[in-house]
């Protein structure tokens, strides 16, 4: 059996989430967001790490999308309907893609106090930005994983740069 790298499978099925969505478009339907999820696409593909004040915390942690599942979709859709091929929406996918591990409180203050729950913060441009910038905006620091970086192109040290930037 052919051995494969986390990052080759995680291409892989996000190749696949991507014809999912193209082919659901083409039927007509709306692609479920659950697409997003395992068995589809496991955490050990999408896990980008967990927040500093999770891990200081005892219970169940909770599991943010960094980009929401939603936006992630709908951004799909749209690059299928300006007629993207299936290999540059699933770049996308896999680079907006990830998992961190927060507290209840964590995403409270993301869903609630700043009503990002579906969105991303109103200056976002997809396929631009970082797609880290709801969590970093929203106060939550985080050790990232080496498979997530390379998934959205960055070095650490750009991506700490990045994420110590001061908030506005």
């Amino acid at each position: 059996m052919t051995e494969h790298s986390k990052m080759h499978l995680r291409v892989r099925a996000c190749d696949r989430i991507a014809y999912y969505i193209q082919q659901t478009r083409i039927d007509g339907f709306d692609a479920d967001t659950r697409i997003l999820e395992a068995p589809y696409i496991f955490d050990g593909f999408t896990y980008a790490g967990i927040s500093k004040q999770a891990q200081k915390e005892v219970g169940r942690k909770i599991r943010e999308h960094v980009v929401p599942r939603k936006l992630i979709r709908d951004e799909a859709v749209n690059m299928f309907a300006n007629g993207c091929c299936r290999e540059d929406v699933a770049n996308a996918i896999s680079r907006h893609l990830h998992i961190v591990k927060i507290t209840r409180a964590e995403r409270d203050r993301i869903d609630n106090e700043l009503k990002w729950k579906n969105c991303m913060p109103p200056d976002w441009t997809w396929n631009e930005d970082c797609p880290f910038e709801r969590l970093r905006r929203g106060g939550i620091v985080f050790d990232i994983e080496n498979l997530a970086l390379d998934a959205i192109g960055l070095s650490r040290g750009e991506f700490t740069s990045m994420a110590t930037k001061p908030l506005e």
